[in-house]
């Protein structure tokens, strides 16, 4: 069985993009993908990635593309988010030391750099 390979929201809808102008369709990508966010395109692209497991790469692309949606995305959002892509879209998470807490979403929504440490994959 092959493992299921992570899509990124853009891809996602270029690919929707692509069949809707297939079928006829006369919105340009970019008239197209607001129209598709606003009607529900981040479940869609979430269920995509239903049953995928997450790299690192792939879990902070998730948290960035969710946070260009909301003003007001906090650490706290970033970590219930990532609990919920797992709980409900079975997203398996990378082994990152501290992933689902605020602090370390705070951080990184910031820009603030956490020092790696021997849990976030890196060889010596």
């Amino acid at each position: 069985m092959s493992q299921k390979q992570y899509t990124t929201l853009n891809m996602s809808i270029y690919h929707q993009h692509r069949e809707y102008a297939q079928e006829g369709g006369k919105m340009g990508i970019k008239e197209f993908s607001v129209n598709h966010i606003e009607n529900g395109g981040i479940e869609n692209w979430l269920e995509i990635n239903r049953g995928v497991s997450l790299s690192p790469a792939n879990m902070n692309n998730v948290i960035m593309t969710l946070s260009k949606q909301d003003d007001n995305f906090t650490g706290n959002k970033a970590a219930s988010a990532l609990a919920s892509c797992s709980n409900h879209y079975e997203m398996e998470l990378p082994a990152v030391e501290g992933i689902l807490t605020q602090d370390y979403w705070s951080a990184k929504l910031n820009g603030v750099k956490r020092r790696p440490t021997l849990d976030d994959g890196l060889t010596m």
